[in-house]
């Protein structure tokens, strides 16, 4: 070794020998550039009387070469070889701690300290809040068995394992689980990875599902009681969205009439968000779209967009070709808004076709929507028209529309809005100037598991229905609490922005049934259209009401029952066919699922089909109810039309059914099952249903 080399190694070693100088070392590191003010003050050199030893350390690395002054900033900067002088210190004292013969654990800031059972004592007091006397035992337990150990050093995740491991022995289950770390194991991040790159092909897509993983442990484990978990766990009742079930509502109402005179500042707290003052004509696309982009983040099924005639009304008296495009340029930029934590997320617009008032305007709305879905290989956007057909205007335009792969459903029920997926909304009284309104949902209850426990006794069914019933409206009811503490908190800022007192106690709590054809068939054995299925059904129905209305006269809360088309059949009929052994599939085998939302496959069942039950069951499922009317690839457009005017009489709600197959690269819809697609020649497909 050179001399000179020499020299400079022995200079080095001396200047980091002094703690200080290797603590501003470490600083600058972590921090990035500095001024002098600011290093000194992070270093521990506050008096002036120590300004002049802070400046002999500082020129000590300066000369050495391991930081760099930038003298156009003024700043501070460490180079490649003080970072690794640094690199070499921390290897070094790493290997000096574990030959040292004493317990040492890595910590997740990739640092070495040495082993303290106070740790583990304070965990479990502060975070399971444990008996000091207890806590001690088990303190007392871990370290013993941690001693044993021939590990070159501990981790705070394998501490964890051995204190829970100990909770479990001694039966101190309740304590474990608040005392559980959430997370995914190695193996299932890779797989996770894997497996999004050959489907969604997104990141967010993976950041989603890993964040829903997490979150849906700590809803089981800590956000709810533990008899509504177990229901959940055991296949009683199903949560969906369990992994933002603790964090967001499902379903959000937005009157656009009460936008115009809105402050679009929606909240200081959304800094990205533009500050505008004066709401303009011009302004009216972009701030519909930074209104929904926003909400997107904060709600997890459907955002229902209602009133949007109203809220355009400006461009009216527009030409219908200029108004074609704004709606369409409107539909392109809702959909560009990708949402990371919930790409399940849709929007829907309920437009009311029976008012002249607006007719420009609607006709913009359809023209602009079939434009948009003839383009997109699914659409995040969906149709509700209310309209009682008496003017069957329209009913050329919803026929291209659904058979272009797009999303539409019927109201016939006097204009009162609804979603997409059959929710209803309800107006408190005093609600009446807020803005937007949500809705509560995604918890069903297992119907065809009751009746086969029941064995045909229909009275020990219903009382076992009524104990599971009264498990989810205390899961509803906390779930609410949850929601109600997170705005306070100010994790769902739009949203609190949106309603005026803090009326968010009035939101609907919807409980979904699930099953109840395969619960009625195996309760009385008789055929689906009978009268003793009905009359059984509308019983179900009545004392499950019953129950609701006595939880909801005993307090503020407004729970509702409904029939929804939600996630859990499958998982329900998965656990049920596991634990009693056998095919359940009593409709059809197969189908490894159990019936939510009832179904009606061709036009003479739209005409035969029971209308006396079907408006007792809407106006009885306060909550959520729909009828789907699957509609045939080779149904002619005229009797598209005559279907069209015959389930609106027949039916309050209903949605139009059809099985799509799209190009995902161009968007076409196929007629059949084309290997390549005909525009873009293609072959890659996607295929779903429009529900």
């Amino acid at each position: 070794m050179q001399p000179t080399t020499l020299n400079r190694i022995r200079s080095i070693y001396s200047v980091i020998a002094s703690p200080n100088r290797l603590e501003i070392l470490r600083i600058i590191n972590t921090q990035g550039p500095l001024s002098y003010s600011e290093l000194k003050t992070l270093a521990g050199f506050k008096s002036k009387k120590e300004s002049g030893k802070f400046a002999y350390h500082l020129r000590k690395l300066v000369r050495q070469l391991l930081i760099t002054l930038n003298r156009q900033e003024r700043k501070y900067n460490i180079t490649n070889l003080g970072r690794l002088i640094l690199n070499l210190t921390k290897q070094i004292e790493e290997h000096s701690i574990i030959e040292s013969g004493k317990l040492y654990v890595r910590t997740s800031h990739s640092g070495m300290v040495e082993f303290n059972s106070d740790k583990i004592l304070q965990s479990l007091v502060k975070e399971s809040d444990m008996p000091v006397e207890l806590a001690q035992k088990i303190t007392s337990e871990t370290e013993s068995r941690l001693q044993k150990f021939s590990t070159t050093y501990l981790t705070a995740p394998l501490i964890r394992e051995i204190v829970n491991s100990l909770l479990i022995e001694h039966g101190h289950e309740d304590y474990r689980h608040k005392l559980t770390r959430l997370g995914l194991p190695i193996y299932d991040i890779t797989e996770l990875i894997n497996k999004t790159s050959t489907t969604e092909n997104e990141i967010g897509t993976v950041l989603s599902k890993t964040a829903n993983s997490v979150f849906s442990e700590y809803l089981l484990l800590s956000q709810i009681p533990r008899n509504v978990a177990d229901a959940y766990l055991s296949g009683d009742i199903h949560l969906s969205n369990i992994g933002t079930w603790g964090l967001m509502p499902d379903t959000l109402f937005i009157d656009l009439t009460l936008c115009n005179d809105y402050d679009f500042h929606l909240n200081d707290k959304l800094l990205s968000n533009p500050r505008i003052t004066t709401l303009t004509d011009n302004d009216l696309v972009a701030n519909l779209c930074m209104l929904i982009s926003t909400l997107q983040n904060e709600i997890v099924n459907e955002l229902v967009i209602e009133n949007i005639q109203e809220y355009f009304k400006a461009y009216n008296s527009n030409s219908l070709e200029d108004n074609i495009n704004i709606m369409k340029l409107c539909f392109y930029l809702i959909s560009l808004n990708s949402n990371v934590t919930q790409n399940s997320l849709v929007i829907s617009i309920f437009l009311n076709i029976d008012d002249s008032k607006y007719s420009n305007l609607t006709d913009s709305i359809f023209d602009a929507y079939l434009l948009y879905v003839r383009n997109v290989p699914k659409s995040k956007i969906k149709l509700i028209i209310s309209s009682n057909f008496k003017n069957n205007l329209y009913l050329e335009k919803i026929t291209q529309i659904v058979n272009s792969g797009g999303f539409v459903s019927i109201s016939s029920n006097d204009n009162s809005c609804i979603a997409y997926s059959g929710i209803k909304k309800h107006v408190s009284p005093g609600l009446h100037d807020s803005i937007w309104l949500p809705a509560i949902h995604s918890l069903s209850i297992n119907l065809p598991r009751l009746a086969y426990e029941s064995n045909k006794d229909e009275t020990y069914f219903r009382t076992k229905l009524a104990v599971i019933l009264r498990t989810s409206i205390d899961a509803l009811i906390t779930r609410k609490t949850i929601m109600l503490d997170m705005m306070k908190k100010g994790l769902l800022p739009v949203l609190t922005s949106g309603i005026p007192n803090n009326q968010y106690a009035n939101m609907s709590l919807i409980i979904n049934l699930v099953g109840i054809k395969e619960a009625l068939l195996s309760l009385t054995g008789d055929k689906l259209n009978s009268n003793s299925r009905n009359n059984l059904q509308k019983k179900i129905i009545t004392t499950v009401n019953k129950i609701i209305l006595e939880s909801n006269t005993k307090s503020d809360n407004k729970i509702e029952l409904g029939i929804l088309h939600e996630s859990g059949t499958d998982r329900f009929y998965t656990l049920d066919s596991e634990k009693y052994g056998k095919n359940l599939s009593i409709f059809d085998h197969d189908n490894l699922f159990y019936t939510d939302v009832e179904s009606v496959n061709s036009p003479n069942n739209v005409l035969n089909f029971n209308k006396t039950l079907t408006p007792w069951l809407y106006a009885n499922l306060k909550g959520a109810y729909s009828i789907n009317i699957e509609i045939q690839p080779d149904i002619t457009d005229t009797n598209f039309k005559s279907l069209l005017i015959h389930a609106s009489n027949s039916f309050p709600y209903f949605k139009l059914v059809k099985n799509i197959i799209a190009c995902t690269n161009c968007g076409t819809k196929y007629k059949n099952r084309a290997t390549r697609c005909s525009v873009c020649k293609s072959n890659s497909k996607i295929q779903y249903q429009t529900k």
